[in-house]
């Protein structure tokens, strides 16, 4: 293998970074693949900068990402690249080039090295590294920073544009479009309002609250004392940015206050897994909260434009009113974006006004699939830790721990995606998962039907939960993958209303429109095994439906957890996966927007328990 060092004729690489020999400037990317994915020469490539470890990536957009890399954050260069078939196989050197501030640099193996061409169009390459190429072959850089920094290059308040290429052992070169990035400048030394900061606990302490029709960034430089309501834009107008930068903590004083994105702005929720960021009530930063608070302040309300249901037939554009705060949601756009939210915590939060007029600990109304939302915790929230009202959003890595109420509900139609999920019951709680499609209106359209998987649910040791799944008042859902485990007073499985039976078929004749696969359930009642309510009065049972599909199990499992402690002291095997043998469905040939699995329950092993991981918040055991 001659890798080593290679020159490059201009049509290549060398000539698709640079326009000119000083200008160093790489080509414009076709529209609509800005930053996240581009064919050229004859490869595939997927490449962007990336925060918290490949989450989520920056983009031109805007969309399911970040605008700007945060001060002094750690960012990194994630690609894919998909080689020729006739190159999987094959040893290959991939290359990386960096443009910044009129120069280019080139990362080789050894280091940043400056990079440019000569007179006669021709620069000389050296790999980043030597690789044997697979079909999709993914690789993560180092801090890119911290590269160029190492040669005195800094990239506070400059953009970058990357492109990156590979060439097997006696092939051609192939190479990207460019992924353009920018990155913040040292942040101001005054609060989002211009006023001086106060002195906080931790770091300097800012105010927030009220209304903001201008895009506001919250730098890690402060903590935020949220004392009021504060609205981000207005309802579909004046929208604007929510920045909160990996890091940041927030204090909500008093159980009515609330952090509200109003329809048609976006909030992005920088946290990294080193770095989350902390929503929790003032109490906390004086450490006067215990494994019982709860409704110390009132949560995250996000707005969006995506469809909901319940109003009146021949509505062209079904909206409804928020609780707890004064907002609007549901539109027509089911992708509609509210931003991109990585790496958060959500702790001591939710209010009841009255048992019609509720803040949850996080409240998606109505918001659309092209929301990121990925790694978040609801602590010891009241009244349900996550509520969908409608809308089309998708949540990865949730964790849901000591809720008062449903640890995860729906209703007005949601129709999203849950894969990698963890609940925990604690002292407090009713179900696991309370889902309704209308309680008004049963079969109002579109009907709730999320797709669920690779959930481990936890009852409490206290016996203080009242149930697992709750499914009524008309709702869909399909269910994969699924851990249901010590519900000590009550049933697993819960089916109300004949809306739903019907929606459902019988468990001979299944409509495909209330389904589970591939579960492991276990729930007793007076020290009796209770897998459903199975009341005679209705059309058929809970246990019948359960077990007339693939791949499910009535086993109770060892979780290494002895005598009546809860869960939430015992990390240790919180969350091991004693169903690795069972035959789990990859939901990735179902829709391509889970992860390919191969595995049951919310985490696959206790190497990769990504619900303990820094990131996650657990009392101090």
């Amino acid at each position: 293998m001659r890798f080593n060092t290679k020159l490059l004729a201009k049509t290549l690489l060398c000539a698709a970074v640079a326009t000119t020999a000083g200008a160093a400037v790489p080509p414009a990317k076709p529209t609509g693949t800005y930053g996240t994915a581009g064919i050229t020469s004859t490869g595939n490539f997927n490449l962007g900068v990336s925060i918290n470890s490949g989450a989520s990536h920056q983009s031109n957009d805007g969309s399911k990402s970040y605008s700007s890399v945060p001060f002094e954050t750690p960012a990194i260069i994630d690609m894919v690249i998909k080689p020729l078939s006739a190159d999987i196989g094959k040893d290959a050197s991939i290359y990386v080039v960096v443009c910044t501030g009129g120069k280019c640099y080139q990362w080789t193996a050894t280091g940043m090295k400056q990079w440019s061409l000569g007179s006669d169009g021709v620069g000389a390459l050296e790999p980043y590294l030597i690789a044997t190429l697979e079909a999709s072959h993914h690789i993560q850089t180092e801090d890119l920073g911290a590269a160029l920094s190492s040669i005195g290059v800094s990239l506070a308040g400059k953009q970058t544009n990357i492109q990156v290429g590979y060439m097997a052992d006696g092939g051609d070169l192939h190479y990207s479009t460019r992924s353009t990035s920018r990155y913040d400048s040292e942040p101001s030394s005054v609060c989002p309002d211009g006023s001086a900061p106060v002195d906080g606990v931790n770091k300097p302490l800012c105010e927030i609250g009220g209304t903001y029709l201008s895009d506001v960034h919250l730098t890690n430089n402060f903590e935020y004392s949220l004392t009021s309501v504060a609205y981000f834009g207005g309802d579909n107008s004046n929208n604007v940015t929510l920045t909160v930068d990996p890091g940041v903590t927030i204090y909500g004083v008093g159980g009515q206050v609330a952090l509200t994105l109003m329809r048609g702005s976006k909030a992005f929720i920088n946290g990294t897994p080193a770095h989350p960021v902390v929503m929790t009530a003032a109490e906390d930063a004086t450490g006067d909260v215990d494994t019982t608070s709860r409704s110390l302040w009132g949560g995250l309300v996000l707005n969006g434009n995506a469809v909901i249901n319940g109003c009146s037939e021949g509505v062209a554009v079904c909206e409804a009113l928020s609780e707890g705060v004064t907002a609007t949601y549901g539109g027509n756009d089911d992708h509609d974006s509210s931003g991109a939210m990585t790496y958060f915590q959500v702790k001591y939060a939710g209010y009841a006004f009255n048992a019609e007029d509720e803040l949850n600990g996080i409240a998606f109304q109505g918001v659309g699939d092209g929301t990121l939302v990925d790694y978040v915790q609801v602590y010891n929230g009241s009244d349900d830790g996550i509520e969908f009202f409608g809308g089309t959003v998708g949540l990865k890595h949730v964790l849901v721990v000591g809720a008062s109420d449903d640890s995860i509900d729906w209703t007005k139609g949601y129709r999203g995606k849950i894969q990698h999920a963890v609940i925990v019951q604690t002292d407090q709680g009713d179900k696991m998962f309370e889902m309704d499609n209308n309680g008004s209106a049963n079969d109002a359209l579109p009907r709730a039907k999320p797709y669920i998987a690779n959930v481990t649910a936890l009852g409490s040791a206290t016996g203080a939960a009242k149930g697992g799944l709750k499914i009524r008042e008309g709702t869909g859902a399909k269910f994969y993958n699924m851990i249901i485990q010590r519900q000590t007073t009550a049933v697993c499985f819960d089916i109300d209303h004949d809306s739903t039976y019907t929606n459902a078929g019988t468990p001979s004749a299944l409509t495909g429109n209330l389904t589970i696969e591939s579960s492991v359930a276990y729930c007793t009642d007076g020290g009796e095994a209770v897998l459903g309510k199975d009341s005679s009065s209705d059309p058929w049972t809970e246990s019948d439906w359960f077990n007339a599909q693939a791949n499910n199990f009535e086993e109770n499992l060892d979780f290494g957890i002895t005598g009546d402690t809860d869960y939430v002291t015992e990390s240790s095997a919180r969350f091991l996966n004693p169903a690795a043998t069972k035959t789990a469905v990859d939901v990735h040939t179902v829709d391509s927007w889970f992860d390919s699995v191969d595995y049951i329950g919310g985490v696959d092993s206790d190497a990769n328990d990504w619900a303990s991981a820094s990131w996650t918040f657990w009392p101090a055991e």
